[in-house]
C-alpha cells in the first residue's frame, strides 16, 4: 500500500509517522515522506532593490529539509516495505495533494496540530485541505501529548466505524485487511438517525410509518455489515442513535466509547463536491478528540 505522509518537522507530523509505524501492516507499507517549502512572498516595489538572493535561499532551505527528510527516513526504514523522500516547493496543501495524486498513493496521513476544542475547531489549514481535496482516503491522526511513543501507535485498539452511506460503508471491510487490523481490535459500528426536529409537529406525526420503517432498516443494515465483520473475525458491535446532529452525536459516541479512531465515509466523488466535504465528515474532522480515517 502506497502512503504519503506529511512532514514538517513538528511533533504532531513525527507522532503520525510513529502511529503508522504502530500498525500490525506496516511492513507492508510503501511509504513517501513529504515535506514542501513555503516559498518566500515576492513583492515589487518600483525603485527599490534587495540585495538577498530569495530563489537562493529557498533553494538552500529546500536542501537543509532534504536533509533532514533523509535522516527521518534512515530512523524509519526497518519499520515499513520500503521508504523515500520528496520535498517539494509551493503551497502546502496543493503540493501534497498533487504529490500524492502523481504517486498515485492509497493514503495520505497529516497529524492534526491542536488538541484543545477551540484548536480542534480550528483545524489546521494544511490539513483540512488535504482531508477535503485528496482523491485518496485521508487521514488525520491526533495523539496524547503526554502519550508515550508505544501509546501514540495504537490507532487499532478501539474503532468507531459511521454507518449511513451504502457507498461506501463497505470500503473499510477493504482498509481492515489494507491496514492489517487486529481481529482483537474493538470494532463499533454507529449509526445515527437524525431527529427532524424543523418539520411541523403534525407532518412529523404523519411521517411516523415512515421514519419507524426507517430505522428498522438502518438496524438490518447495520446488523448485516457487522456480520460481515464477524465472518472476517472480528467481535463488531452496532449501536443506533437518534439526535438532532449526526455529526456530533458521532463525536460523543467515540468519546463515550474511549475510541482511538473513527472512521467515516465520504459519498462526494467529484472534484468539487470535495471541496463542499460532507457537512458530517467536516464536523466530525474538526470537532473529533481522536484520529479520524476518510476513506473514499
Amino acid at each position: 500500500m502506497k502512503v504519503l505522509v506529511a512532514i514538517d518537522q513538528s511533533k504532531h507530523s513525527i507522532a503520525a509517522l510513529d502511529q503508522l509505524a504502530g500498525l500490525v501492516g506496516s511492513d507492508q507499507m510503501d511509504i513517501e515522506l513529504t515535506e514542501v517549502v513555503v516559498p518566500m512572498p515576492t513583492y515589487d516595489f518600483s525603485g527599490v532593490g534587495f540585495p538577498m538572493d530569495v530563489p537562493l535561499l529557498v533553494t538552500e532551505q529546500r536542501d537543509a529539509v532534504s536533509e533532514a527528510l533523509n535522516r527521518l527516513a534512515d530512523q524509519h526504514k526497518d519499520q515499513f516495505r520500503s521508504i523515500k523522500t520528496t520535498v517539494a516547493v509551493g503551497p502546502p496543501g496543493f503540493e501534497l495533494t498533487r504529490q500524492a495524486k502523481e504517486s498515485n498513493a492509497d493514503l495520505i496521513v497529516t497529524g492534526a496540530v491542536g488538541h484543545s476544542a477551540l484548536e480542534r475547531v480550528l483545524l489546521g489549514s494544511v490539513s483540512d485541505h488535504v482531508a477535503t481535496h485528496a482523491e485518496c482516503s485521508a487521514l488525520v491522526t491526533r495523539s496524547s501529548d503526554d502519550a508515550s511513543q508505544g501509546e501514540q501507535g495504537k490507532l487499532t485498539d478501539r474503532i468507531l466505524i459511521a454507518v449511513g452511506n451504502p457507498t461506501s460503508d463497505d470500503l473499510f471491510l477493504d482498509w481492515i485487511d489494507r491496514i492489517a487490523v487486529p481481529e482483537s481490535t474493538k470494532l463499533h459500528l454507529v449509526h445515527v438517525q437524525e431527529i427532524m426536529t424543523f418539520y411541523r409537529q403534525d407532518i412529523l406525526v404523519r411521517a411516523r410509518g415512515y421514519l419507524d420503517q426507517a430505522k428498522d432498516a438502518a438496524s438490518d443494515h447495520l446488523e448485516a455489515l457487522r456480520q460481515k465483520y464477524v465472518d472476517k473475525g472480528f467481535a463488531a458491535e452496532t449501536c443506533l442513535v437518534e439526535s438532532e446532529h449526526v455529526g456530533r452525536a458521532i463525536v460523543e459516541k467515540a468519546a463515550e466509547l474511549d475510541c482511538r479512531l473513527v472512521v467515516t465515509g465520504d459519498s462526494h466523488q467529484s472534484a468539487w463536491d470535495r471541496i463542499v466535504l460532507g457537512s458530517v465528515s467536516r464536523h466530525v474532522l474538526h470537532h473529533s478528540p481522536t484520529s479520524v480515517l476518510i476513506v473514499r
